[in-house]
């Protein structure tokens, strides 16, 4: 025991009571502490089924101004009502209690988690759609022939906000390794940044404006005519936002036959839209705490940022 004692840094004491918590239940209780002794457990199975269907209903739906439940918030219902529902060995339950009884069976009420409601009927065949073209492009690249026809992955990144410092910011120092900025902040309004990333060079074409109506989108395509060799098909991944659809829109590509073909993603599906890892990268990475004076300086510096990804 001494030797084991001194490889593991811990007490003979703890040594001796592993080694006879095994010879009296067996090698598998020795990875647990045993039941302690004390006041039996006296909430049966029914009081915390009625514990864990109360954590399954939202609080406002029994008359709280919550969203939420609290663990505290539970538990004072619980005692307030627990002899009514037939259930009085609840009336002095802890927090710990309750606690215990929602995390053995993983019912967390005070946490949100996000999903994507599925509300196109043809989902599966616009991911399909979406799929087949990630795949052709790759079949394009591996045969060589890029020039064939031209990949673009769109969408657009509305509501940045444009914020500036009312007192400047502290750089760091051997005192206070990180920025120092004081919570005051001006509003200078939000800009809308409509891009495109080519899905086989990669390179981002991007346009700033305050607004991304049918306008700015049609403005969005002329930049993509410009860019790429006139005559070749251009197909574009993109969400069904209704700038995408209107009649500005089919106006212009009416005007510009064989020269655009929209893939749109499903409803609710434009997480496969390759743009969005881009534009998670430019937010963690540029956007991310920024300040300017102005909206012309925020376009400016999007902009620029844009050429350095590119570069």
């Amino acid at each position: 025991p001494s030797e084991i004692a001194n490889e593991v840094k811990i007490s003979r004491q703890s040594i001796h009571k592993v080694i006879n918590k095994y010879f009296q239940h067996g090698i598998s209780a020795c990875w647990a502490d045993l039941e302690r002794s004390g006041r039996p457990v006296t909430i049966t199975d029914e009081a915390k089924c009625y514990v864990v269907d109360l954590a399954c209903i939202k609080p406002k739906d029994l008359g709280y101004p919550h969203e939420l439940w609290s663990i505290n918030l539970l538990r004072e219902h619980i005692k307030n009502h627990c002899s009514e529902k037939g259930f009085p060995e609840l009336c002095n339950v802890s927090k710990s209690t309750v606690w215990k009884i929602l995390n053995k069976r993983e019912i967390k009420p005070h946490k949100i988690k996000y999903y994507l409601e599925r509300t196109d009927e043809n989902f599966e065949e616009h991911m399909n759609n979406v799929l087949m073209l990630y795949k052709e492009v790759s079949l394009a690249i591996e045969r060589d022939q890029k020039d064939g026809c031209y990949y673009v992955s769109y969408d657009e990144k509305p509501g940045i906000q444009v914020l500036s410092n009312i007192h400047k910011d502290k750089c760091p120092t051997t005192q206070h390794g990180f920025i120092s900025r004081d919570y005051e902040y001006k509003r200078h309004g939000t800009l809308s940044l409509l891009a495109g990333i080519d899905l086989v060079s990669g390179k981002v074409m991007a346009l700033v404006r305050e607004r991304h109506r049918s306008y700015e989108f049609v403005e969005f395509l002329k930049l993509l005519d410009e860019t790429y060799p006139k005559g070749k098909l251009i197909k574009v991944v993109l969400d069904n936002h209704r700038a995408h659809t209107s009649k500005e829109t089919k106006a212009y590509i009416d005007s510009t036959p064989n020269r655009f073909e929209f893939v749109f993603t499903p409803k609710h599906g434009s997480w496969l839209n390759m743009i969005e890892s881009w534009f998670g990268k430019l937010s963690r990475t540029m956007l991310r705490g920024i300040r300017a004076e102005n909206k012309k300086e925020l376009e400016h510096r999007i902009m620029d940022y844009i050429e350095f990804i590119n570069e």
